[in-house]
């Protein structure tokens, strides 16, 4: 699991491009982004909320599942935080926490294995799909890395 964490660390021009940051709290590590949702209507902008996403590679399992719904607590505007754990084990179901019976905003946490053949949870759809392009991502950015820079043999030969 430590060349997959290292993997992930190494491509921030990835996430960055679908609006993630490194991210860091109480010894979880891994990237996140926020989604602001707009309501509108004839009238212009009625209300506005946000999610937040996390794509988490290095905790501790069960421990940092049970830790998160423990210890996240709700915001203002927030409607929904996930959090996706990337490991060897996955949840059949999110495990989710609501905040004042849902009115402020709701906790959701998954574990997920990439190399498993299961796509995820359709509520974590999105991300999951994201974590299983990473590959493709990596093998093209490193084929076009060693057609485009020239090896040791050709510039000691010039």
């Amino acid at each position: 699991m430590d060349s997959t964490i290292k993997l992930y660390q190494r491509i921030p021009e990835f996430w960055g491009h679908w609006g993630f940051e490194p991210w860091q709290w109480e010894g979880l590590e891994g990237v996140w982004r926020r989604v602001d949702f707009k309501k509108g209507s004839l009238l212009g902008q009625v209300a506005l909320y946000y999610s937040y996403d996390f794509i988490l590679w290095k905790h501790q399992g069960l421990i940092s599942r049970d830790f998160l719904l423990q210890h996240r607590k709700w915001e203002p505007d927030l409607m929904t935080q996930r959090f996706l754990l990337l490991g060897t084990e996955e949840d059949s179901k999110p495990w989710i926490k609501s905040f004042l019976w849902g009115f402020r905003g709701f906790l959701e946490v998954f574990r997920y294995s990439p190399e498993g053949k299961k796509k995820g949870h359709r509520k974590f759809r999105d991300l999951t799909d994201l974590v299983c392009a990473v590959d493709g991502y990596v093998a093209q950015r490193e084929s076009l890395f060693s057609q485009t820079l020239p090896t040791i043999g050709d510039i000691s030969s010039r």
